[in-house]
């Protein structure tokens, strides 16, 4: 049964796991605030969601931030607390195995997970810089490969009296990931009332990889049928780009802060290199006594170039070649943001964002709207937003910060690309600080 407990950790692995999101809050006072930020932002955080804010009155005339952490994790169907049942399915009783069978949809279970460090930032005066490391990924997982892993190879559904849906093993066992650096760099200028920004990237693609079940073998035989299942991945190593954003901001009054920017307004992120593929072809046998580590080892050894595979792996891993680059860079994206402070310690916040063309890398949420309150009492400063994706998705947000330790957490519910009942969570934590001296 080792196998079987390989397939349990894989879809464990999935129900955690993609693209980065240009909605997931990349700062932990940002989270905490539902995302609601755009207006908010100063000193080194507005690298990240508009230049233009540096050069506001009221900015830090310097501030850094160490590494910080922010990890997302949605799941669709299923909830976290099944993942461990599927880790000891061998445990489980023949009614909880039917009960987290009937909460898969049709189409599947689906997981994403977004991951960002912004390892280093900073700001003096007007400039600022910053580095972060950007991981994103979804996979999804067919109802009968859950099936699988919970019941083994039925002979009865074999021989065709309830088949296995070939078909949706292989369209809805999918996945795809990846993972670049970002060197950020952004100037503020005020002209009369209004400040101006921009921020320059440098992108430095790490792997770009598509993955998945692709192709299905099935062996009738009255002692032991099989249902052999090859699962490939097709990737690309190495990538470069350039981005660019643009921002403007206002205060009318001191009180009230209007903020807009479009981010990726320039973005040349090209995936490089020839591809190669690995894969793992995996039968009856492997379900039964398989070693995992190996298979893992085997899975990994099985690297060469795509143009040097087998012809009919080749030919089934087709698809995921043709689909590998599409949507593989950043989506220009529009942010706007209103900030007020009604009285000292108090900030009031609305912002949107949405993405002006198809990505790939682009999230959960395509669009957000949100709001968020922030309120200074003695020590801690406290934090809470709530955001919508202007259909079924919502998330509710929290944070602190005490000194320079900074936290926060959201629960996310609704759906994403079609999938209904996703839920997940999303936390982040980091280290910051900032003078006290304030520009005029």
């Amino acid at each position: 049964m080792h196998f079987n407990r390989l397939l349990a950790s894989c879809a464990a692995a999935a129900a955690l796991g993609s693209p980065l999101s240009a909605q997931l809050a990349t700062t932990p006072r940002a989270l905490g605030m539902g995302g609601a930020y755009v207006a908010v932002a100063r000193g080194q955080e507005a690298v990240f969601y508009n230049p233009a804010n540096l050069a506001l009155p009221g900015n830090p005339h310097a501030s850094a931030a160490a590494p910080q952490l922010t990890l997302g994790a949605t799941i669709n169907g299923l909830t976290f607390g099944d993942l461990d049942d599927l880790r000891g399915f061998d445990e489980l009783s023949d009614d909880q195995r039917a009960d987290i069978l009937s909460r898969i949809p049709d189409g599947g279970t689906a997981a994403e997970v977004d991951v960002r460090i912004p390892v280093f930032s900073m700001s003096f005066r007007r400039a600022m810089f910053g580095v972060s490391y950007n991981l994103t990924g979804r996979h999804g997982v067919a109802r009968d490969v859950v099936d699988l892993l919970l019941n083994g190879v039925q002979q009865p559904r074999l021989l065709g009296t309830n088949a296995y849906d070939d078909d949706a093993i292989l369209s809805q066992s999918q996945g795809y990931r990846a993972s670049y650096l970002d060197f950020a760099a952004g100037y503020a200028h005020r002209v009369g009332p209004v400040s101006l920004g921009v921020t320059g990237h440098y992108l430095r693609g790490n792997r770009l990889v598509r993955s998945g079940a692709v192709g299905i073998d099935t062996v009738l035989s009255v002692t032991a049928p099989d249902l052999r299942v090859t699962y490939a991945g097709v990737g690309r190593k190495g990538a470069n780009g350039f981005g660019l954003d643009l921002g403007a901001a206002i205060q009318p009054i001191p009180s009230l802060t209007l903020s807009a920017a479009v981010a990726n307004v320039v973005n040349t992120l090209e995936w490089k290199g020839d591809p190669e593929i690995r894969s793992l072809t995996m039968s009856r046998e492997n379900y039964r006594t398989g070693d995992p580590d190996q298979l893992r080892n085997d899975y990994a050894a099985s690297a060469r170039p795509l143009s040097s595979a087998d012809p009919m792996l080749a030919a089934r891993a087709r698809g995921l070649a043709e689909d590998l680059d599409v949507g593989a860079t950043l989506a220009p994206t529009l942010r706007l943001g209103a900030a007020w402070e009604p009285r000292t310690g108090t900030t009031v916040a609305a912002g949107y964002q949405g993405e002006l063309s198809d990505s790939r890398l682009g999230g959960p949420w395509d669009r957000s709207l949100g709001i968020g309150v922030q309120q200074k009492v003695p020590v801690v400063t406290l934090r809470a937003g709530l955001s919508t994706d202007l259909d079924s998705g919502t998330m509710l947000g929290g944070g602190l910060s005490l000194g320079p330790l900074h936290l926060g957490a959201a629960r996310l519910t609704g759906s994403s690309e079609g999938n209904s009942g996703q839920s997940g969570w999303l936390f982040t934590f980091g280290m910051g600080g900032q003078t006290n001296s304030r520009m005029n």
